[in-house]
């Protein structure tokens, strides 16, 4: 998996969806010490635009709120699951390493 060189421009919900789905998972897999929940810092407008997209299945099996422009996200045990073998674990590690920034014009990880 090659690594972006720019951070993206253009808005692309389902870009994003996938950027919350595969970033959530990574914090879980990274370590034993699973967080409670992943933080994502985003604009109010930019969420309800993501609301609005009628494709929504990359976000299934998450649970989300949003609240003053910070989204939580907690996987399902069966996400999480999807998850557990060697190829997919390492395949999201370095999703989060190579992605960790594309988005960050309108959404980043609170660490």
């Amino acid at each position: 998996m090659e690594s972006p060189k720019n951070v993206l421009e253009i808005f692309s919900p389902l870009l994003i969806f996938e950027y919350i789905r595969l970033m959530t998972v990574a914090a879980y897999v990274k370590d034993d010490k699973q967080p409670d929940c992943v933080k994502f810092k985003i604009k109010a407008a930019d969420y309800e635009r993501l609301r609005q997209e009628p494709l929504q299945t990359a976000l299934i099996g998450l649970e989300m709120h949003f609240e003053n422009n910070v989204l939580t996200a907690v996987p399902s045990a069966k996400c999480l699951q999807q998850y557990t073998n060697k190829v997919m674990k390492e395949g999201v590690l370095q999703y989060a390493e190579n992605y960790g920034k594309r988005y960050e014009n309108y959404i980043t990880v609170i660490e």
